[in-house]
């Protein structure tokens, strides 16, 4: 739904969907912009969690499915390599701990920006000295106003580690950028999506949780307790017990996690059907929509 509402405001006409997301339980309706006008003919609920939640009365069909990104295709092999020499991260010691970090966790989820920062030096200095490797922030969003990548130095200098630190500095693809994150031994990250793109490739992953999605995906995933910590609840003995568990047995993790994924693709992917089957119900009135247009 957000994203509806961004293209709206970005395109300045109306935007809808035929289909609405639930990630946390609040029924939402907007509809498609090239489609007649009419009431959302259902809602998704992208994890379990919420699908049991939900509160809507039996006329509101909801359907449970997973989030689209767990689809995405990372890039592989060649590329990925030269994404790593090109950061000089090829030789760096392992494990290598991805890190996501964002002024929007703490925005968001009503904690405090400087003292999440602080919280995730402090557990990264700690991780390193117990596990060894590097710690290897990938910033996801890089917006004039939203950069990750300022969050990620300014942790950096909290840290006592920071000469074992390394920031990704170059403007990628989802799928480059994916594929960077699969190459992880660990992920702890603070953004939703970048969870995900680990969690999908099987990589041992700890979401700091902002919102009621963070722990329906990593609940579906494996386990909603030994993957998640509150941005309130956050301190770096936390977020560093839990990160050290994780990583100390990312095999069974790892493997867990994939026998799981079959499953949550496959409702992924359901959400295209569920798409298909609306669409065909609606009358189209006009030419498709584009930024352009």
């Amino acid at each position: 739904s957000c994203h509806a509402e961004y293209a709206s405001t970005s395109w300045s006409r109306p935007v809808s969907t035929v289909m609405t997301a639930l990630d946390v339980v609040v029924p939402l309706e907007i509809p498609l912009a090239n489609w007649s006008v009419q009431p959302s003919p259902g809602i998704v609920s992208t994890t379990i969690s919420t699908y049991h939640q939900c509160p809507l009365p039996q006329r509101v069909p909801v359907r449970l499915t997973a989030d689209p990104a767990f689809l995405l295709q990372p890039s592989r092999g060649e590329r990925v390599a030269a994404i790593l020499e090109k950061e000089g991260l090829e030789g760096s010691p392992r494990p290598w701990i991805g890190v996501s970090v964002s002024e929007t966790a703490a925005r968001w989820g009503g904690g405090d920006a400087g003292r999440l920062q602080d919280a995730v030096a402090n557990a990264l200095d700690r991780v390193i000295s117990l596990h060894g490797g590097t710690a290897v922030f990938v910033p996801h969003v890089s917006a004039p106003d939203n950069d990750d990548r300022l969050v990620s130095k300014a942790v950096i200098q909290g840290m006592k580690e920071r000469g074992r630190t390394a920031v990704l500095k170059g403007d990628y693809s989802c799928e480059e950028m994916k594929g960077v994150i699969g190459a992880c031994d660990l992920f702890m990250g603070a953004r939703t999506h970048a969870t995900i793109a680990a969690a999908s490739q099987g990589v041992p992953t700890l979401a700091i949780a902002y919102s009621a999605k963070a722990y329906g995906i990593m609940e579906d995933v494996l386990d909603r307790e030994r993957c998640t910590i509150d941005v309130k609840a956050l301190t770096a003995e936390r977020l560093a017990e839990k990160g050290s568990d994780l990583l100390a047995n990312r095999a069974a993790v790892a493997s867990a996690i994939e026998g799981r994924l079959d499953g949550i693709k496959a409702r992924a992917f359901e959400n295209g059907r569920l798409i298909a089957e609306a669409l065909g119900r609606r009358r189209r009135v006009g030419p498709v929509l584009s930024p352009a247009a």
